[in-house]
């Protein structure tokens, strides 16, 4: 299909990938030039300031923008350069040349969209929107690595650069251990003229606040289920260019997301992100080879049962100890007896980063269980006499309503970036899915009520005289046999044995983003405002890094997390804009019993 997307959409290509190395910027064209395609210009990221490097990426097919029109983060902000750049990009993609530009910001940030990125994309799209260009085939692209190939997250920079020096360096790394392989899936290829034909409803379904949904349950106002949508950061709080309408503004951003979520779902899980995965969140105080193996051969099949790809194959002993020799950096092996082998994690900042870093393509896998399983356990730190009981008290009922409320709640405090969801994808759905597959999976069965008929039971009754049809002036019967309270469902968790250990997992999948959300709502008690965003999320990342050396809770302190933090409590109403770039606490945020509300509404989902 990418072979064809030129001739079959009769236009260029823009190839859309995230982004998990220096690497990225050379690794696609290498591949398209070797199986014969025409090699892409690419779009520089805010990775790239140094000269050299960029003086050869320019050889190479790089496009980059002076350095004296950027803002720190590598984006265009000098109006002039932009409509040059918008006329040079157009020109490029008018002559029949292919386009290349990294959604993702590079390493620690992967899988948070990134500005640059965006306002790249911004201007293919001004381009086609403007009628340059009648059509553009865009192709989704993504990248797995079975081993981080360099170190830049582990660096305590605020952004780390990518020299030319660095490249050689993790060329000479891998020339010089065994860093595993490297694999690149192409999504789909699609007409970006037909997608804004179908993404019109951007503005009409623009959705609600967050803080209209979430602040009356954080404030411990109980309120009906609000099944509608939040207002998407494509149209709250849009990167790519102001002075554009909000409908265009709209479709990058709706574009981007959709791109996003689509390279990921069809990113391969590679064997270190499972091992990475059961050590950090199943077996973080160690575990023997064996039991290490079958639960290697149990997430495997989970993966592959959600219709996910893997990057391996093999004979499963060969694999295990082939990604533990990967992972040397992370893990440390004791010889438990001539023929036992234990294994555990490191318990240091590094290894515990790169085990979430490594770790975090399960969690696509996962998200709708994971956010299931917490929301159950808010019900049950509700019942206070079964919450965080290490024995399971499985006659306990969870009233679905109940369940669809804390599911809600959940969705809408997470932003984008961690749900992946396509901007198509309504939260009611979510919703129903999350329930169905606890209860697909085993920890959620399903109670009956005791009536003369089953909920499951759909056979109709015989029409009675109550039920027929009414004046059209009285509205006060229904005119039909439905019996709503047959269908409110009620739940218990699974007795089986394998139960609570899966809910302890899908619930730790989620622990680093709402454990470092927690900690930030710590963070606010001692307020002392207004402040700069800069600054206040610097030190709320300190603050993170010193409660990590506490608790040993590395994954969770890092800054890309308190700047989600801080993001989320900004649209959470938390926090006012009283100038630019600098906030301070919201008036119902002033009493400090509000704010330990929020920090219990967080903690509610925490295990």
């Amino acid at each position: 299909m990418v072979r064809r997307a030129p001739q079959m959409y009769k236009s260029s290509v823009v190839y859309l990938s995230i982004h998990k190395s220096c690497l990225d910027y050379l690794l696609l064209p290498f591949v398209l030039f070797c199986n014969g395609l025409r090699v892409p210009y690419f779009a520089a990221g805010g990775d790239l300031r140094t000269s050299t490097f960029r003086f050869i990426l320019q050889k190479l097919g790089g496009i980059f923008l002076p350095q004296r029109c950027t803002d720190s983060a590598g984006r265009c902000i000098d109006p002039i350069t932009r409509t040059v750049l918008t006329s040079y990009v157009e020109k490029l993609l008018q002559d029949g040349q292919h386009l290349h530009i990294l959604l993702e910001n590079p390493v620690e940030d992967s899988g948070y969209h990134s500005s640059v990125g965006i306002d790249w994309l911004a201007v293919v799209s001004n381009s086609f929107i403007s009628g340059g260009l009648p059509d553009i085939a865009v192709v989704p692209v993504s990248i797995s690595y079975s081993s981080t190939v360099d170190k830049l997250h582990q660096k305590h920079k605020e952004r780390c650069s990518v020299s030319f020096w660095a490249v050689c360096c993790t060329l000479f790394e891998i020339f010089r251990h065994d860093l595993g392989c490297v694999r690149l899936d192409f999504g789909q290829p699609f007409s970006l003229k037909e997608y804004a034909k179908n993404k019109k409803f951007c503005l009409q379904h623009g959705g609600r606040p967050v803080e209209e949904l979430l602040l009356p349950a954080v404030l411990g106002k109980r309120s009906e289920i609000v099944d509608c949508e939040k207002t998407p950061w494509w149209i709250q709080n849009c990167v790519s260019n102001l002075d554009a309408p909000d409908e265009d503004r709209c479709l990058v951003g709706s574009l981007s997301q959709h791109i996003l979520t689509t390279a990921v779902s069809c990113c391969a899980i590679m064997p270190t992100a499972l091992l990475s995965c059961l050590l950090l969140y199943r077996h973080k105080q160690g575990v023997f080879l064996p039991r290490l193996m079958k639960d290697f051969s149990w997430l495997l099949e989970e993966v592959l049962f959600r219709n996910f790809d893997v990057g391996f194959s093999g004979r499963l002993q060969d694999i295990v100890l082939h990604t533990l020799s990967l992972l040397r950096d992370c893990v440390m092996l004791c010889c438990a007896s001539p023929n036992d082998l234990f294994v555990f994690p490191k318990n240091s900042r590094e290894a515990m980063i790169d085990l979430a870093l490594y770790s975090r393509p399960v969690l696509s896998v996962f998200i709708c269980e994971a956010v299931g399983a917490c929301a159950v356990n808010s019900v049950l730190m509700e019942m206070k006499d079964c919450a965080m009981n290490p024995e399971f008290d499985f006659d306990v009922v969870i009233s679905e309503e109940e369940l669809n409320r804390k599911i809600f709640q959940l969705f809408h405090l997470l932003p984008y970036d961690i749900l992946l969801l396509t901007p198509c994808h309504i939260s009611y759905c979510f919703c129903w899915d999350a329930v169905d597959k606890l209860v697909q999976v085993g920890i959620l069965t399903m109670e009956e009520f005791d009536h003369a008929r089953h909920a499951c039971d759909t056979k109709r009754t015989r029409i009675s005289e109550e039920l027929l049809w009414k004046p059209t002036d009285d509205f006060m019967d229904s005119d039909s046999d439905y019996d709503d309270d047959l269908h409110k469902r009620l739940f218990k968790l699974s007795s089986s044995s394998s139960s609570p250990d899966y809910y302890y997992f899908l619930c730790s999948l989620l622990r680093p983003v709402l454990k470092a959300y927690a900690e930030a709502a710590t963070f606010l008690l001692d307020f002392n405002g207004p402040v700069k965003e800069l600054a206040y999320i610097e030190d709320l990342y300190q603050y993170l890094l010193r409660k990590a050396s506490e608790t040993a809770f590395y994954e969770c302190a890092t800054r890309t997390l308190a700047t989600s933090a801080v993001q989320t409590f900004k649209e959470l109403g938390v926090f006012q804009e009283c100038a630019s770039s600098v906030f301070q606490l919201s008036s119902t945020f002033d009493s400090i019993e509000n704010r330990r509300k929020l920090h219990h509404f967080i903690q509610q989902f925490i295990i």
